[in-house]
């Protein structure tokens, strides 16, 4: 997207910043259009002044706002820094032509809350993998953010693309059902009506199911998977699944090959189900 606006945040150490929203022309020609604190944009009453492309730069801005608010913390609207993200401009300029459909019906597009939500993901993946003095110091670090527990991730956008790239698959009801009796012996599945439900986040689907939905699309359309998923949500809605319901170690590393990732494999193999853990503490 190209910069329409310039977007400057003031502090004041009483209350919130300030952002103000000008044009990006420069000296004379730069136009005021309004302010809003940082953690209520509602305030913001300048949007009659704004082009298309202007209001659509400042909507992205204010999500991104939101983002940090409901996965990270309010307070930390207060020291946002810019962290330059490069993009192709195809992809850009999709996600403008997308936003601007959804906003001309009543929507949204958020793509920040996902990003922001990934990132602190793999933090904790990755303070996961270390041992000793190393995962201490970056579990340190989590717990400063408030985000120590490995277990509270949050694998919703993940989910809801698992079941987006279903829906696009001939025979997808059909197709599940019979690779959830395989993996899981489960004789029931949702109707295209509820996985249309769980693709836009309305239902909450069980791991079992979203493991089968994973299986079906990778006999289908593995390079979407990898695109759409890393190495690291596959382990977790897929291959933790198949360890934790019985599967061996060796079976679904053989399944995993599909993949083409090396690292899932090295998850699979370092994975110990809770079973296993159990049995080895009794001896």
């Amino acid at each position: 997207m190209k910069q329409r606006l310039i977007l400057q945040m003031k502090h004041n150490l009483k209350r919130p910043p300030r952002v103000y929203v000008y044009s990006s022309g420069k000296g004379q020609t730069q136009d005021a259009y309004g302010t809003f604190p940082v953690d209520d944009p509602a305030q913001f009453d300048g949007w009659d002044k704004l082009d298309q492309d202007q209001a659509a730069e400042l909507r992205h801005y204010i999500e991104n706002l939101d983002a940090i608010k409901k996965v990270l913390n309010p307070e930390l609207l207060r020291e946002l820094i810019d962290y330059r993200l490069r993009l192709p401009v195809t992809l850009t300029q999709a996600i403008d032509d997308i936003d601007a459909l959804c906003h001309a019906k009543g929507g949204a597009l958020s793509i920040y809350e996902p990003i922001v939500t990934t990132i602190v993901q793999q933090l904790k993946i990755a303070a996961a993998k270390l041992d000793g003095d190393d995962k201490q110091k970056a579990l340190s670090i989590l717990t400063d953010l408030g985000f120590a527990e490995y277990s509270k991730l949050n694998m919703t956008s993940q989910t809801c693309a698992v079941f987006a790239e279903l829906l696009s698959i001939q025979n997808k009801v059909e197709k599940l059902r019979d690779q959830a009796k395989v993996l899981f012996n489960k004789l029931k599945t949702p109707s295209y009506e509820t996985l249309a439900g769980m693709a836009k986040g309305d239902f909450e689907p069980s791991k079992w199911l979203v493991a089968s939905a994973i299986e079906v699309i990778a006999h289908e359309k593995v390079d979407v998977l990898r695109s759409a998923l890393s190495a690291d949500d596959i382990f977790l809605l897929w291959g933790k699944q198949l360890l934790e319901h019985g599967h061996s170690q060796q079976e679904v590393i053989k399944m995993a090959q599909k993949f083409e990732l090396p690292v899932l494999v090295d998850r699979i193999k370092a994975y110990q189900p809770k079973a296993v853990k159990s049995a080895a503490l009794k001896q």
